[in-house]
């Protein structure tokens, strides 16, 4: 990263408002590009985006990470989890960035075509094809030990909520 790329950033508004800013988004989307990849507010490439050299900016990989993981919580929510949704989802999400690192080309495919053509800056719609296309990526993902690590962390969150009363 040269200092020049570092100028040639558009500087942020003074609230979260720039990141509704298409301009200032195509505009930030530009100049990562022009840096060379993925800049992420000055830092390396994180998580999936070192595998995956097709999501191309800090956004692409955002709108892609929150579909995944949007469309993940509506798996859960279709199960009623009740009070054991939130240990579940933090339990799963987990587990779902480990799996996603190196997903395998075919898995990865079918989730950049689910961004392929957004437009940079709003969230991408989960759409109940995309939800589909999700379920079945993450049913290939995420093994059987996976999902009993996930019902494990819901049911020993309604535990504790049982074991609560008793104390009350």
């Amino acid at each position: 990263m040269t200092e020049a790329n570092l100028n040639a950033l558009p500087a942020p508004g003074n609230d979260m408002g720039s990141l509704k800013d298409t301009a200032w988004l195509e505009a930030s989307a530009d100049a990562e590009l022009g840096a060379g990849g993925v800049l992420a507010n000055g830092f390396q490439k994180r998580g999936w985006m070192k595998t995956w050299p097709e999501l191309e900016t800090h956004s692409h990989y955002m709108q892609m990470r929150s579909l995944v993981l949007r469309g993940f919580d509506a798996i859960l929510c279709e199960s009623d989890l009740g009070v054991g949704y939130q240990a579940a989802s933090g339990c799963g999400k987990n587990l779902v960035f480990e799996r996603l690192f190196e997903p395998g080309d075919a898995v990865k495919a079918k989730l950049l075509e689910l961004v392929e053509g957004e437009k940079l800056g709003p969230r991408v719609e989960l759409t109940p094809e995309r939800s589909a296309v999700i379920r079945s990526v993450l049913q290939e993902v995420l093994t059987a030990e996976d999902w009993a690590k996930i019902a494990q962390a819901a049911a020993q969150q309604v535990q504790q909520q049982v074991m609560d009363l008793c104390v009350a």
